[in-house]
């Protein structure tokens, strides 16, 4: 069904108004004789065109007009003057308060249809263009909504990487989250670590309870209104106020557990580390006392030997030489392993660095993404 277009004609002229209807009689019209009651037919109808006359009872056209143009839906209706007085100066105050168009009395009856069906073609045209804008704005909106998110995560991944513990991985997690407008509690269920976070710092039970409930159900499993739970090998993410951002809470759990299997994996280095050199320590210890007694030994049979055979001084200070050399080299090596702790506390360091930031170049056009 086709709706008809409503036309408001004010003029106080019933001969006017009755050619004006006929005229349109493929339209809707509402016919008033005062500038009051064309106000108050405006308001309650919203036609998609007037007519005013100049001079009016109560209030005159000019007047209406500018009532009229003060809102938003009177902003887009086109307003045409129809009216006997044709001095220029009438004209331009037409102008001045909003009219699209000043036709005067007497009038064509072609000119003024063909006019009302022009201004009625541009109107529609003009709503149609801001349509259009409001949809071009809203999707770019959207665009620069969904490129802050991405670049937050990319943020995140980067940052995931060098967290050096649990804790401060699951903050940098949730500044994404709160940036995201929702609220997260996340429980963590690895051999090494068994806890349970918020973005806000605060434990509630039944939160914890619903992560523990649900974290053996589907990998992205949705509840109630705006609720998901996001199931990872390490750990569970519960969401409230959840949006459009199932890919994105997707992609960050992904570099959640990633940044978790690097802390692990630099954590057990560490432990495989500190067990090497305990037991390094150990064997040098061990192989200095072994050297140790070994020397003192040898200086105990050059004495004895002394005092039995005959050895020049010059023999035996040789063999207790010998003797300290083997001490020197036990010595070198052991020194040698210490050096070789310092280089492996260097590369746990550097993996535990975050990487140096670099500026990037802007291109994206003038669109702020932070």
């Amino acid at each position: 069904m086709i709706t008809k277009p409503i036309l408001l004609i004010a003029d106080d002229d019933e001969l006017i108004t009755d050619l004006v209807v006929d005229i349109f009689d493929e339209f809707q019209t509402l016919v008033v004789n005062n500038g009051e009651a064309a106000i108050q037919a405006f308001n309650q109808r919203s036609p998609d065109l007037v007519l005013l006359d100049v001079n009016m009872p109560t209030i005159d056209g000019y007047e209406v007009c500018q009532q009229i143009k003060r809102s938003d839906a009177g902003a887009r209706t086109p307003v045409l003057f129809l009216s006997g007085k044709k001095s220029g100066e009438d004209i331009f105050r037409g102008y001045d308060v909003g009219a699209a168009a000043y036709i005067t009395k007497p009038f064509l009856v072609e000119d003024l249809y063909n006019k009302v069906k022009h201004e009625l073609t541009l109107a529609k045209q003009r709503l149609e263009v801001e349509d259009s804008l409001q949809l071009t704005t809203s999707a770019l909106m959207t665009l620069q909504n969904d490129n802050a998110k991405v670049y937050s995560i990319c943020r995140f991944l980067q940052k995931a990487f060098s967290c050096s513990d649990v804790k401060t991985l699951c903050e940098n997690l949730f500044v994404v989250t709160r940036g995201f407008g929702t609220r997260a509690t996340l429980y963590i269920h690895t051999d090494q670590n068994h806890l349970f976070l918020s973005d806000n710092a605060i434990n509630h039970e039944i939160s914890n309870s619903v992560l523990q409930m649900l974290q053996d159900e589907d990998r992205i499993y949705r509840f109630g209104h705006d609720r998901a739970v996001f199931n990872w090998g390490c750990a569970s993410l519960l969401v409230d106020k959840l949006q459009s951002d199932v890919d994105n809470l997707a992609m960050l759990m992904d570099g959640f557990e990633a940044g978790m299997r690097a802390i692990e994996g630099v954590e057990a280095f560490h432990r495989v580390i500190d067990k090497y050199r305990a037991q390094n320590h150990q064997l040098n210890l061990s192989v200095a006392k072994i050297f140790e007694d070994l020397v003192e030994q040898t200086h105990q049979e050059l004495a004895n030997l002394g005092a039995t055979a005959i050895l020049t001084v010059e023999q035996e200070d040789q063999l207790s030489a010998i003797a300290d050399s083997h001490l020197a080299e036990v010595d070198t090596l052991f020194r040698q392993s210490l050096g070789m702790d310092e280089e492996l506390s260097r590369v746990i360091e550097t993996m535990r660095s975050p990487a140096q930031e670099e500026a990037a170049a802007d291109n994206s056009g003038g669109i702020a993404f932070f």
